[in-house]
């Protein structure tokens, strides 16, 4: 692509983001009007970067991996009724051969601008603000998204991407003050204890004895994170109901909201599968102020998800991905 051309596919890529944040995780997701815009800047994704990567020399290795993944998102999309795979793989397609710098600006600023338009949205009285009961915080509010961890999901990329950002200018380090006391008032504790462990990583990176260390193992220490949070996640579930440790499970999931035994109710009903699976899921009526957990049916566990939901097959492309970018 000219230099022109690659930019105003950034920038484009980067308006149709914010509108599919706006859209699709705040509290206008399940109105019926913003449902139909939502789809549109799907299939957006799904053609524009499947276009432009047509647009990009391809490699051998490239061009034995992209159509067996495609064959498989589409499969996929096709048994889950859920394009997510499918858009990311035909992003990935899409976005290779861009610079690093150039995908976390992209992610960022249309992540930021994002939120501004939700926030200004709330507090102009667009968007409604759901109320949870937590159980550490009394109330945790959803500032205009779907959920409060809907809304700490997102500050946590704000604020990851931004350390990204301060490692190389720390003026950037300024920008994430307000993002991390949003994420304090959204009481969603995962996103919270995430950015300490990434602010202690970041500032430990600081130090060249460990950089060192950490870069020369970076393969490894990857790879033996990846394993364990998959092993723990599957082990707790799957040991849920389990008599001996039963004592133990409980108090894991009453620090965990609830989340272990979500997902043995869907191991349970739905288990495992190779190549993935519709599971339908159940969030919250946005018609209403304040939201309990009763009628709430969902995954927060990433790995559980793809598990359940989109196959095994896809943990495994997950562990190679990962171990690809982490030789990178």
């Amino acid at each position: 692509m000219r230099i022109k051309l690659y930019n105003v596919y950034l920038g484009v890529l980067c308006i149709a983001l914010t509108l599919l944040l706006v859209f699709s995780r705040s509290s206008l997701a399940n109105i019926s009007l913003f449902l139909y815009m939502q789809k549109a800047i799907k299939y957006f994704f799904l053609i524009v970067p499947l276009i432009a990567g047509l647009f990009i020399k391809l490699t051998r290795r490239e061009l034995i991996i992209f159509p067996l993944l495609l064959v498989l998102a589409f499969v996929g999309a096709r048994l889950t009724k859920d394009t997510a795979i499918l858009q990311i793989v035909i992003l990935v397609f899409g976005l290779r051969g861009i610079k690093v710098n150039s995908l976390v600006d992209l992610f960022l600023w249309s992540s930021i601008t994002g939120t501004i338009l939700i926030l200004a949205g709330t507090g102009l009285g667009i968007f409604t603000q759901v109320q949870v009961l937590g159980t550490v915080m009394n109330i945790k509010t959803s500032f205009g998204f779907i959920l409060p961890n809907t809304a700490g999901l997102l500050f946590l990329l704000i604020i990851l991407l931004l350390i990204i950002k301060t490692f190389y200018d720390y003026r950037y380090s300024y920008l994430m003050l307000p993002f991390l006391i949003l994420l304090y008032l959204t009481g969603a504790r995962t996103s919270q204890g995430l950015v300490l462990i990434a602010m202690i990583v970041f500032l430990a990176l600081k130090i060249s004895v460990i950089y060192t260390f950490i870069e020369r193992h970076l393969v490894g220490i990857i790879m033996i994170l990846f394993i364990s949070t998959v092993v723990f996640s599957i082990v707790t579930v799957v040991m849920f109901n389990d008599g001996v440790m039963q004592t133990l499970i409980n108090k894991l999931n009453t620090a965990m909201s609830g989340r272990l035994k979500l997902g043995a109710t869907i191991m349970d009903n739905y288990g495992l599968t190779m190549f993935g699976q519709h599971i339908p899921y159940s969030l919250v009526d946005n018609t209403k102020v304040t939201w309990v957990n009763t009628s709430y049916l969902w995954l927060d566990n990433a790995y559980l998800k793809i598990i359940f939901n989109f196959g095994c097959i896809w943990l495994i492309v997950y562990l190679l991905a990962f171990r690809q970018l982490a030789k990178k």
